[in-house]
């Protein structure tokens, strides 16, 4: 695990140290106009990454399907949603309800970066099934693949004599389409390196049971993947661009503790797979729990000492603000890093009714309270609605779980 984490966190902090050079290069205003492009594309997208890492372990844990048959199905899957996806945005930025594409940059070029950012629908029952094959190192070689293209980015960023938003953008979207890119390749090859059954020959589970596991963990994906999105044009229409580059920046920060949290909540489901009772199951949950707060704790000094350093450098400016902000935006993590082994526990059982309740409960808070709050809402409003909605979610999920 120590290679992976290395790995994750080296791919993590050349891409924050890309967009945190970029925020030093042009105007705070620019930059949440580019922010909030990015959470429209992410968020037009989502609507069509179906759970599909976890599908390949419900068809194993329901099914008893072999993984092979798990994984190419998923993919398939995989592969007619981003066809779908990448229509269906394309029409949605060319007809300008959400956002004029026009003032941003070139049309085309923000289309490109569409069929670019929709590359993320490809990745999930790739990375299922390497780590169900214990080929964690392979994730490890893609991270790290991922990182040199973020720090050539970042180079580019550094020594760029004219960089204008469109640009960082650009840039971006495409050194993000390696990493599901590479997953997809490697996975693949290594299922068909596998001497079992011919793809020719997969047998289908249910179709009724599947698209109803799907449709629910649709909804979850709606509300989970999209929260920062909604939570960057929320703030956006409530406080400006500057606000919500003094937003992003400081959730990029906090991205550094999700690096440890994501591989230890993707190990989880292969953990619970191999357990067979019910006692063995809580024991898993609570080791979790506790490894997830730990390294949740550990990775916080790193965290603030980062963004001090990034505030002495631009000082002067809208991110003298940046300390404060994430010492609240930090409380609202917390929850994040109790709720990662129930998360995966209510996946695998297929409950994404009740994840999706506990995540649209939250965001319903969030805006209830930004728009009845007296007076003008701050970030620093802002935030402290967010930390009272990510409480209230990880209450939901863990009475949910803990009844049920």
């Amino acid at each position: 695990m120590r290679i992976e984490i290395l790995m994750s966190t080296l791919a993590f902090g050349t891409s924050s140290l890309f967009w945190l050079i970029a925020a030093l290069r042009i105007k705070a205003s620019d930059y949440g106009v580019v922010m909030q492009c990015q959470a429209l594309l992410v968020m037009g997208f989502a609507l069509f990454s179906l759970r599909t890492y976890d599908l390949v372990f419900h068809f194993q844990q329901y099914y008893a399907k072999e993984l092979r048959q798990s994984f190419y199905w998923s993919l398939r899957l995989e592969l007619y949603l981003y066809g779908v996806s990448t229509i269906c945005v394309t029409v949605l930025l060319f007809s300008g309800i959400v956002i004029d594409i026009a003032k941003i940059g070139n049309t085309i070029i923000i289309i490109v970066c569409g069929f670019l950012c929709g590359t993320t629908v490809l990745q999930g029952s790739s990375q299922a099934y390497l780590r169900a094959v214990f080929r964690d190192r392979n994730i490890a070689l893609v991270d790290f693949c991922s990182a040199v293209c973020f720090a050539i980015l970042t180079v580019w960023v550094i020594f760029s004599k004219r960089l204008v938003a469109i640009d960082l953008l650009t840039g971006s979207m495409i050194v993000n389409a390696v990493r599901p890119i590479m997953l997809v390749g490697t996975a693949t090859m290594i299922a068909k390196a596998e001497n079992k059954l011919p793809t020719s020959c997969l047998v289908f589970p249910p179709k009724f049971e599947i698209v109803k596991f799907l449709v629910a963990g649709q909804l979850t994906n709606l509300f989970k993947n999209n929260l920062i999105a909604i939570e960057t044009l929320l703030l956006g229409r409530l406080a400006g661009s500057e606000a919500v580059a003094l937003f992003r920046i400081s959730r990029s920060f906090l991205n550094f503790p999700n690096v440890p949290l994501n591989i230890s909540y993707q190990k989880t489901f292969r953990m619970l797979i191999a357990c067979k009772r019910a006692i063995d199951r809580a024991e898993v949950l609570k080791i979790m729990t506790r490894t997830s707060l730990k390294l949740w704790a550990l990775s916080l000094p790193i965290v603030f000492i980062a963004a001090a350093t990034f505030v002495k450098i631009r000082a002067g400016s809208v991110y003298d603000h940046l300390l404060p902000v994430i010492g609240l935006a930090t409380l609202a993590t917390i929850a994040t890093a109790l709720q990662q082994s129930l998360f995966a526990a209510l996946t695998i059982d297929g409950r994404y009714g009740k994840i999706a309740f506990a995540y649209l409960t939250g965001i319903i808070i969030l805006f209830v309270g930004c728009l009845l709050w007296p007076g003008k809402v701050s970030i620093y409003v802002f935030l402290i609605v967010s930390v009272a909605a990510s409480l209230v979610r990880y209450m939901l999920l863990r009475d949910n779980y803990l009844t049920n």
